[in-house]
């Protein structure tokens, strides 16, 4: 008689499966706090957005221009008018994010690119008109004499203020701003550029 003996199944350890089931939990709670903070990020860098979004413009740098004027007019051999006056100009320059704008955020990193500064508006101030001299034969000198040479005016002026540098002032001056801003919103290792328009 041959006698076979029965091979026994070893039962699981039952030692092990509460250190299992502490190991799962464990993985669960710490994905799930990475996925919380993964969207209170994504929903501050969303506000912070919305709430650059809202600057729309933000004027660095102001700075007023003066200008002298001559105008002599005929209008035939009898009338004629002259006039010799200064006028001044309100010249903003500064970030237009209606332009477009991007923001990173990760962690305490920020990374915001921005537009170009430029120049925002250039207005002629009509108190600010002075007479030196008017000269009328038989003609008045009116309001339609001064403001087309104050509108021609107005390219002189934004090119007088690129080249004294009033947009890269501008652009300074947006930089710390906009690094306050961050700062406040609780980031430390910010950056900060603007984007060059490629002509």
């Amino acid at each position: 008689m041959v006698l076979m003996a029965a091979k026994r199944k070893k039962k699981p350890d039952s030692s092990l499966i509460p250190l299992v089931s502490v190991l799962v939990i464990c993985l669960i709670l710490v994905a799930s706090a990475l996925a919380f903070r993964q969207r209170q990020m994504r929903y501050r860098e969303q506000a912070l957005y919305n709430e650059l979004t809202q600057i729309r413009e933000l004027i660095t740098n102001r700075q007023v221009y003066r200008s002298v004027f001559f105008s002599q007019i005929r209008d035939n051999f009898i009338q004629e008018r002259a006039l010799l006056f200064t006028a001044d100009f309100h010249v903003s320059a500064g970030v237009d994010l209606a332009r477009g704008f991007s923001l990173q955020t990760d962690g305490s990193t920020a990374v915001l690119q921005l537009p170009a500064a430029g120049i925002l508006s250039i207005d002629a101030d009509d108190t600010s008109i002075e007479e030196v001299f008017v000269k009328e034969r038989f003609s008045s000198v009116t309001t339609g004499d001064y403001l087309p040479l104050l509108g021609e005016e107005k390219e002189n002026i934004r090119r007088t203020a690129e080249e004294s540098g009033l947009e890269r002032d501008a652009e300074r001056r947006a930089e710390l701003i906009f690094r306050g801003i961050l700062k406040m919103a609780g980031y430390d290792r910010i950056t900060v550029s603007f984007r060059r328009e490629v002509l």
